[in-house]
């Protein structure tokens, strides 16, 4: 039971300490996040990758005396490592810390990019968590005699395609808000500008 009461522990601590910091009138996650509804969802990217991005490179290090099992590692850490620096450019991009060839936040882009990452951890998924390779599952498995150890690679690799549809989808759901809202916004405001033009005709024809 070490692993998940590990990883209660910290999520555990993280809720605990996002608590106090509401309490306090500090900026609490969801504060931080409210921005957008894929901000938070980038972060839970952000931090999945970096999970995956660790393990890769603490299984590189320890299992190099197998040339296959190093190939996947490297694929392990270089998807971490794009993933992570994909996120950090989504959230700089929604607190406007970082702007580029007027990409707005939540346009089409970030669309693009969460699809392109969704497809990528698809591929890294059947790369890395089948039978025999490097995050088949957290506790590792045993091929032709050899130990492949477990590691936080399996679930981290599902947190961050779990992520990136979630990200899309949340995308989708605000513009399709939004273009729902519209035609409600104008029709209240030609009502407006109907009852503008009334009242007027009325103050006309009674001086």
């Amino acid at each position: 039971n070490i692993y998940f009461s590990a990883w209660a522990s910290l999520f555990v601590s993280l809720f605990t300490f996002n608590k106090w910091l509401a309490s306090k009138d500090i900026v609490s996650f969801a504060e931080l996040t409210q921005l957008s509804s894929t901000l938070e969802w980038w972060y839970i990217l952000l931090f999945s990758s970096v999970v995956e991005m660790g393990s890769a490179t603490h299984f590189f290090t320890t299992v190099t005396n197998i040339e296959r099992r190093s190939q996947y590692a490297i694929l392990a850490v270089c998807a971490g490592t794009i993933s992570a620096f994909f996120s950090i450019l989504a959230i700089l991009y929604h607190y406007k810390i970082i702007m580029w060839c007027k990409v707005k936040p939540g346009g089409l882009v970030e669309f693009g990019v969460s699809f392109i990452l969704f497809l990528w951890w698809i591929v890294c998924n059947f790369s890395l968590c089948t039978y025999g390779k490097v995050a088949p599952s957290i506790s590792g498995s045993c091929e032709q005699g050899m130990l492949i150890p477990g590691s936080n690679m399996y679930f981290s690799i599902w947190a961050c395609l779990i992520s990136s549809v979630v990200i899309m989808t949340k995308w989708m759901e605000s513009k399709a808000m939004s273009l729902a809202s519209t035609p409600h916004a104008r029709s209240d405001d030609a009502e407006t500008d109907g009852n503008k033009v009334g009242n007027d005709n009325d103050i006309t024809d009674h001086p």
